[in-house]
């Protein structure tokens, strides 16, 4: 008997006669995580460069207005030292930064337009410190591929599959619109695309801008194994894996019992994970 990872399909059932299915496999994509962008301006990531424009025309703005307000406004208390115009600037630059300075408004719309800058700065510093904790919690990832279909729609990154594989015969067999078009890509376009075996193929994939189409168990299984390598769906062309038997061999039928008992009772599923 051939007890292996080969889904059933009718080209092999005229050669050889299968069990029930041990386990359901489906066409995942296999490609490399990209790479992430390091930069030591990380920090301004939160908010958008626009906000940090008008931000920081608001500082002008309001530095020197309150300057203004302060030189000709009426003081409320005459022992409070005048504000200089550099002083309104670091009034209103410490404010924005929760920080302490040595003068502060004396007149009535000057404290007025401070705790306006007070109300401000307390929202920005407030939604810049949870979209910061975002950011350093959550990893994006710009993927380029979102799903397999998008593979279709462009010609930056290869795809391909193993050779004389049942995944390649679904692609040249099927009339479904983008697969056909991925393999007119890969068989007549670039046929060096196509691998002779899945080592070269994973190869081709950790050595970037390569696709390589093949059975989900696998795939998933090298994403856990590898960190360099993900999975993109959705997953397609579901099939079975069977036990090969001779024809008409006697004992299919207690091999496709035993199978299904094992599935019954989780069996299946525990060595799966294992």
């Amino acid at each position: 008997m051939l007890v292996a990872p080969l889904s059933i399909n009718s080209q092999r059932e005229e050669a050889v006669d299968f069990t029930k299915p041990f386990m359901t496999r489906y066409i995942s994509v296999l490609m490399r995580v990209p790479q992430s962008e390091q930069s030591y301006f990380e920090f301004l990531n939160p908010l958008h460069q626009n906000v940090w424009y008008c931000t920081f025309g608001a500082f002008i703005v309001v530095s020197v207005i309150l300057y203004f307000l302060e030189r000709f406004g009426i003081r409320q208390n005459k022992d409070y030292p005048t504000i200089s115009f550099r002083e309104s600037f670091w009034f209103v630059f410490g404010s924005l930064l929760q920080g302490n300075t040595d003068s502060s408004p004396s007149t009535l719309p000057g404290r007025i337009l401070t705790s306006a800058w007070w109300f401000f700065a307390l929202i920005l510093i407030s939604s810049y410190t949870a979209n910061l904790a975002a950011f350093l919690t959550v990893k994006k990832i710009n993927t380029p591929i979102k799903s397999v279909t998008d593979l279709a729609s462009q010609t930056k990154i290869k795809y391909g599959t193993v050779k004389s594989s049942g995944i390649m015969f679904f692609f040249k067999n099927t009339n479904i619109e983008h697969f056909a078009k991925m393999w007119t890509q890969m068989s007549e376009v670039d046929p060096s695309s196509m691998v002779d075996d899945t080592d070269k193929g994973f190869q081709k994939v950790k050595e970037g801008n390569y696709a390589f189409f093949w059975d989900t168990t696998v795939n998933k299984y090298k994403t856990i194994e590898d960190c360099q390598f993900m999975e993109i769906g959705p997953y397609f062309d579901p099939k079975g894996f069977g036990i090969g038997v001779p024809p008409g061999a006697i004992y299919r039928e207690d091999l496709s019992m035993a199978i299904l008992k094992l599935s019954d009772t989780g069996m299946l599923h525990q060595l799966e994970n294992k």
